[in-house]
């Protein structure tokens, strides 16, 4: 909120991710506005909170539900399409890490098989 003041920002909105004593994980959403007086001074900071732990669980029951088979929740073609442009953007920037990580990955495969 210093920042608001300093910088001159008259507005911010933020989410937050609290935890509370007991454990359990709530999130907010604050959204402030600075207060200015007739000069342009900053003079006060109007503040309101929200809890949006519920708005946060759907989120995350979407992203589930878009990524992942219902019945068996297991990841679908569209996470591993996803997963896989990733994988080959990452090997058009870094070619020499392929093998390290094909090797690494299925290394106890490979000496089961005494390949390796």
């Amino acid at each position: 909120m210093e920042s608001m003041f300093r910088d001159r920002v008259t507005t911010s909105e933020i989410e937050l991710r609290k935890v509370r004593k007991d454990g359990s994980v709530f999130w907010i959403r604050e959204r402030s506005k600075l207060i200015l007086d007739a000069m342009g001074t900053p003079v006060g900071l109007n503040t309101i909170c929200r809890d949006i732990t519920q708005l946060k669980q759907v989120e995350e029951q979407l992203r589930q539900n878009a990524f992942h088979d219902p019945l068996t929740g297991l990841p679908n073609r569209v996470l591993f399409m996803d997963r896989l442009q990733l994988a080959i953007e990452h090997h058009k920037r870094h070619p020499e890490d392929f093998f390290r990580r094909f090797v690494s990955r299925f290394r106890p495969l490979l000496k089961s098989l005494t390949i390796v």
